[in-house]
C-alpha cells in the first residue's frame, strides 16, 4: 500500500494504514484463504511486511514488525503498543547489523504511540467532562432529595458495620481484628474467594478472627440458616511462620511476614497480616515452585469497610495461575532478586523506588532489555541529549551494554562506578569520546 495513499483527500495516518491491513487479513480469513500475508506499508522510509496473527482465545490480532510483537488490535478496534516494544525492536535491529536503518522506523512508531496516547487522553477528558456535567446535575437536586440520599447512605453503612460488630461482640474481639471476606469480588483475574477455596461455597459469609493467641486464628462460616460453623483449616508453618510473602499491590511489590497461614489447596494459602495501623488484613497466597517458604500474595477484598475494592487488573492477572504457574513465580522471584540488587546499586529504574511488576513480568531477556533501555536514557540525559535520534548510532546502546555487563559480572560495583569505568575506557587513546566520536590523534 503506498505511503501517500489518501482517503477523501486526506493523508491516511499510520495507525489507520495498519488497521486497514488487519481488515484485509480478516476478510481473506473469512474467504477461507490460506497463507495470508498483508500488503507492505512504508514506515520510516522502509517497506515493512506486517506479520498479522489472530489470537483465537483472546479474540484479537497481534501485529509483528521484523519478527517483534509491536501492536495489538483488540475486539473494539483499538490499537495499543506492547510494553517494552522499543527496547525489543532495537535489539532485533542491532542483531541484523547494518541491513536497515532502524531509527526512522522506531521514531515513526514512537510518534504513532504518542498520537494514540493523546487520543486516549482526549477521550478520557471527554468522559471526565461528561462526569462533571452529571455531577453538576446531581448537585441541582432538591435539599429534600439530598437529605434522603444521606439518610439511606448512613443506614447502609450502619447495616454493613452491624454484621462484623455482632461477630466481634459474640467472640469478645475488636472489630478491627476481623476480616469479613467478600464472596463476590475477584481476587485473581477471574476468580472470587469461593472459587479459589472450594470449602467456602456452602456459606453465605466467611469471617477471619483472632483465636486463643496472637498466632492462632479462626475461620468462621455463616451457613444458609444463619448459623456459625467453625471451619478447621490446616495451619501452615506453625505459629509465627518463618516465611516471606511478596505482596503484589498495583505496580508495587513489597515483602511481608505473616502472623499466621492456613491451607486453601495445593500450594495455595491465606495469610493473616497487620497493616501499619494494626488492622488485620488477609492475603491470598501462592507458593513458589521449589521453595516451601516463599509465596506471592494479593489482598483479599472485604465485604464492607475501606478494603472492599478489587485490586488492579495487573495485580489480579499476575497472581492468577493461568498467567503464572508456580514455576513462573519462582522465575519471577529470581528476576525480582536480580532487579532489587541492581537497583540497590543505583541502576536507573523507570518505576522509581522498588522493582515494579512490569520490570519482571517478561522473560529474563526482555527484562534485561528494559534495564538496558533505562541506562541508555540515563546516559543520553547525562550528555544533554534530548532527541535520541540525534545521538551517534549505536554509541549509547554499546555503552549501556558495557555498563550493564559490568554490573552483572561484579555484584560489588555500583552503577556510578560502572559508568565511570566505561567512560574511562572510552577516553583512553584510540577510544571514543563521551560524545561518541573518535578522539583525534596528536601529530
Amino acid at each position: 500500500m503506498a505511503e501517500n495513499e489518501t482517503m477523501e483527500g486526506k493523508e491516511i495516518s499510520l495507525n489507520e494504514k495498519i488497521k486497514q491491513e488487519v481488515e484485509i487479513v480478516k476478510q481473506r480469513e473469512m474467504n477461507g484463504e490460506e497463507n495470508i500475508v498483508s500488503n507492505p506499508i512504508t514506515i520510516g522510509g522502509i517497506n515493512i511486511q506486517l506479520d498479522i496473527k489472530k489470537d483465537e482465545k483472546e479474540n484479537l490480532y497481534k501485529i509483528h514488525i521484523l519478527g517483534v510483537h509491536i501492536l495489538t488490535l483488540d475486539e473494539n478496534d483499538e490499537l495499543s503498543f506492547e510494553k517494552g516494544w522499543e527496547a525489543t525492536l532495537r535489539e532485533q535491529i542491532e542483531n541484523n547489523g547494518d541491513k536497515i536503518n532502524g531509527e526512522d522506523l522506531i521514531n515513526e512508531l514512537k510518534e504513532m504511540e504518542l498520537q494514540l496516547e493523546k487520543e486516549k487522553q482526549k477521550d478520557k477528558n471527554k468522559d471526565e467532562e461528561q462526569i462533571d456535567e452529571d455531577e453538576k446535575d446531581e448537585e441541582d437536586l432538591s435539599e429534600d432529595m439530598e437529605e434522603k440520599d444521606e439518610e439511606e447512605k448512613d443506614d447502609k453503612e450502619k447495616s454493613e458495620d452491624k454484621a462484623k460488630k455482632q461477630i466481634a461482640k459474640r467472640h469478645n474481639v475488636n472489630p478491627n481484628q476481623i476480616v469479613h471476606v467478600s464472596m463476590d469480588r475477584r481476587i485473581t483475574d477471574n476468580d472470587n474467594f469461593p472459587v479459589l477455596a472450594k470449602w467456602a461455597k456452602g456459606y453465605n459469609d466467611i469471617y477471619i478472627l483472632p483465636g486463643k493467641d496472637e498466632y492462632t486464628w479462626e475461620t468462621i462460616g455463616i451457613n444458609k440458616d444463619g448459623e456459625e460453623e467453625v471451619i478447621n483449616n490446616k495451619q501452615q508453618e506453625g505459629k509465627n511462620p518463618n516465611v516471606t510473602i511478596k505482596r503484589v499491590d498495583g505496580k508495587e511489590i513489597t515483602e511481608v511476614r505473616p502472623i499466621a497461614m492456613y491451607e486453601i489447596g495445593n500450594k495455595t494459602s491465606y495469610a493473616v497480616i497487620r497493616d501499619s495501623a494494626g488492622k488485620t488484613q488477609m492475603l491470598y497466597c501462592r507458593q513458589e515452585a521449589g521453595d516451601g517458604k516463599a509465596y506471592w500474595g494479593i489482598q483479599v477484598p472485604e465485604a464492607e469497610g475501606k478494603n472492599i475494592r478489587e485490586k488492579s487488573v495487573e495485580s489480579r492477572e499476575f497472581i492468577d495461575y493461568r498467567n503464572n504457574s508456580s514455576y513462573d513465580l519462582s522465575k519471577k522471584a529470581d528476576e525480582l532478586e536480580k532487579g532489587t540488587d541492581l537497583e540497590e546499586r543505583g541502576i536507573p529504574s523507570k518505576g522509581g523506588k522498588g522493582v515494579q511488576v512490569e520490570e519482571i513480568e517478561g522473560t529474563p531477556a526482555q527484562n534485561r532489555l528494559l534495564r538496558k533501555d533505562d541506562i541508555i536514557k540515563d546516559l543520553l540525559a547525562r550528555d544533554g541529549i534530548i532527541d535520541r535520534a540525534k545521538a551517534m548510532p549505536g554509541f549509547y546502546e554499546n555503552k549501556a551494554e558495557k555498563v550493564l555487563r559490568l554490573m552483572e559480572s561484579d555484584d560489588k560495583i555500583s552503577y556510578e562506578e560502572a559508568v565511570e569505568k566505561v567512560e574511562k575506557s572510552n577516553r583512553e587513546p584510540g577510544g571514543n569520546t563521551p560524545g561518541g566520536y573518535p578522539r583525534k590523534r596528536d601529530h
